[in-house]
């Protein structure tokens, strides 16, 4: 097992922005770790007196405003954590990530946004549709931000990104603002209440830096966080190449009501599909582990699975389960 760890934590990555990518799926493969290390972190840096939460070590002062909304963030991480719920990676394609900066790269540099909101004076939204098909979209924009420290940058987000809709929902200004939040308005109004990062609403990243200035021999880059709904494969940017349209596929509500007919009505407010595992992350780890695409996974499939990803198991659970 501890070769199994090593050899993840040596993983050459072709590109910074696919290590960002890994950086965020391992916080979300660690959502309860990464939870308690948000209380703790809030517990000894929060100046109750001037409604402030500083982060020095990536510069950045986060503004809370009121003690009531600091505590239903605590509130609502608090009972995050108690789902206990599974969070799935996000697909990072390098092929897909560099589409998507070469034709929205000087957008963002100008902008600071794509301009996902229908009512946006200037909208790419049917730009991003054409060139990456998906149901929805969701965009973040931080500047000036130092990217060796993910769990920080996405502790300032996920905060952030809390109390803006909470001031938005009060038609309250938010003066002090380290980040810009867009969406494409396709969500549900109860999804506008969740937090991404700590939810299973997209199912890709992409991912845009452009850096910016040095700041003790360390670089800092605007950073610009796309979020796809469109869970995208390898083979889906294969077939793309052979000139093939690339299906949009409209995600099912999960759990849909079908599926929830063993249950009587007045079981429906206790069901709480968080604690169930995503059946986009079911199809991603089939799809991973399937050798000849007829979404079947056979034991050597899995063997050959475990091998690469440095899964390790002994040789008498392969006679076992065969």
């Amino acid at each position: 097992m501890q070769d199994s760890v090593s050899a993840l934590n040596k993983k050459n990555y072709s590109s910074l922005e696919e290590e960002i990518a890994a950086n965020i799926n391992k916080v979300r493969f660690k959502n309860k770790e990464f939870i308690d290390e948000i209380l703790l972190y809030l517990k000894e840096n929060n100046n109750t007196s001037s409604k402030t939460i500083e982060i020095k070590k990536i510069n950045r002062t986060i503004h809370y405003y009121e003690d009531q909304i600091l505590e239903s963030f605590l509130q609502y991480v608090q009972e995050n954590n108690k789902t206990s719920q599974i969070l799935e990676n996000y697909s990072f394609l390098q092929k897909l990530n560099d589409k998507f900066c070469s034709l929205f790269k000087s957008i963002l540099k100008n902008e600071k946004k794509l301009g996902l909101s229908p009512s946006s004076q200037t909208t790419n939204l049917d730009d991003l549709r054409k060139a990456i098909p998906s149901e929805s979209y969701y965009g973040y924009y931080i500047e000036n931000i130092s990217v060796e420290n993910m769990n920080l940058i996405l502790f300032v987000i996920i905060i952030e990104e809390f109390i803006i809709l909470n001031r938005k929902a009060s038609n309250k200004t938010h003066e002090y603002s380290n980040i810009y939040l867009e969406n494409d308005e396709s969500l549900k109004n109860d999804s506008l209440n969740t937090i991404c990062f700590l939810a299973n609403n997209f199912s890709t990243i992409c991912i845009n830096l452009e850096e910016t200035t040095k700041e003790n021999n360390n670089k800092l880059y605007n950073l610009y966080l796309l979020l796809i709904s469109k869970d995208y494969f390898e083979k889906d940017l294969k077939s793309e190449s052979k000139h093939d349209q690339v299906p949009i596929i409209i995600s099912e509500e999960f759990p849909s009501k079908k599926y929830l007919k063993h249950l009587q009505k007045k079981y429906d407010k206790i069901y709480i599909p968080n604690m169930q595992i995503p059946k986009s992350l079911i199809k991603k780890l089939v799809t991973s582990m399937d050798s000849d695409n007829d979404f079947k996974v056979t034991l050597q499939d899995i063997i050959n699975f475990a091998k690469k990803n440095f899964i390790y198991f002994e040789h008498e659970v392969h006679f076992k389960t065969s």
